[in-house]
């Protein structure tokens, strides 16, 4: 019998993908608890084919991998994996004051562009709750400092970003009452 040491990097690719399956939308603990297994499975696992194959595995990439190529995927599949994740945290601890929430906004709109109906970035931003953060940051920042702007919303990246996601993940877009409810506020 072979232990974690002695395994394959292929092998240890399948398990990890077949572990992952059809997972829920969110981080996937697997990768996580298998790259902890030790010293040797993290070396084996930790290299940009994997990163690559899990962020795959998590969204769609269909159109940075037509428009990027493999090779610039293969080498910042880490890093992209990691700022996703870390953005769709964000949204989902409801936390409207965080330090990287333009990041974050950022990330969920390439996100929506990168996406199709029912695609798997989809699910990702449903399961982070986005519209329901959209929803609060809209009512307890949009007019943050409209005193000076005679009440009216300023016209700041975090405000267009999301006033745009949430034009993009409302069904129907947003309707003018939506508008006089945020308005009221003022």
């Amino acid at each position: 019998m072979l232990s974690p040491i002695d395994t394959p990097r292929e092998i240890l690719q399948k398990i990890l993908l077949f572990s992952m399956g059809d997972t829920p939308a969110g981080p996937p603990r697997e990768f996580a608890s298998l790259m902890l297994t030790c010293r040797s499975v993290y070396q084996k696992l930790n290299t940009p084919e994997v990163y690559t194959m899990v962020l795959c595995q998590n969204f769609d990439m269909d159109k940075p991998l037509r428009c990027l190529g493999i090779e610039v995927v293969h080498h910042h599949a880490k890093h992209e994996l990691q700022r996703r994740f870390i953005a769709l945290n964000c949204f989902r601890s409801q936390n409207t004051n965080d330090s990287s929430l333009t990041e974050a906004l950022w990330v969920a709109y390439s996100m929506l562009e990168e996406s199709y109906p029912g695609g798997k970035n989809i699910r990702q931003i449903t399961w982070a709750g986005l519209t329901r953060f959209l929803d609060s940051y809209l009512r307890q920042h949009l007019y943050d400092g409209s005193a000076s702007n005679n009440n009216w919303p300023l016209a700041g990246e975090r405000n267009s970003l999301a006033l745009a996601l949430a034009w993009i993940v409302t069904p129907s877009g947003w309707s003018l009452s939506s508008f006089e409810i945020l308005r009221v506020r003022c």
